[in-house]
């Protein structure tokens, strides 16, 4: 359940200008691929898959790390970003 759960990265191993706290709301989409500069996570919820974006819209392609379940909606606050 979404509102159980917390995923927790880390701003030094994701870098792309992670700030320390809560994912803030406009470097997190649900779609299948980034679409402003700021987006960092991505989750495709025809998939399930969680991506990171180093560059958002830029030319580095985003790595998926995680799949979860295609069913849930997670938002920014379900992100918890660490040193």
């Amino acid at each position: 359940k979404v509102v159980d759960d917390t995923i927790v990265l880390s701003a030094s191993g994701f870098a792309g200008g992670l700030a320390i706290g809560t994912l803030a709301a406009n470097q997190f989409i649900i779609g299948s691929a980034a679409t402003t500069a700021a987006h960092r996570v991505i989750y495709n919820s025809t998939t399930g898959g969680l991506f990171f974006d180093v560059d958002g819209v830029g030319a580095t392609a985003a790595t998926q790390f995680a799949i979860l379940d295609p069913a849930l909606l997670p938002t920014n606050a379900d992100f918890l970003v660490i040193a």
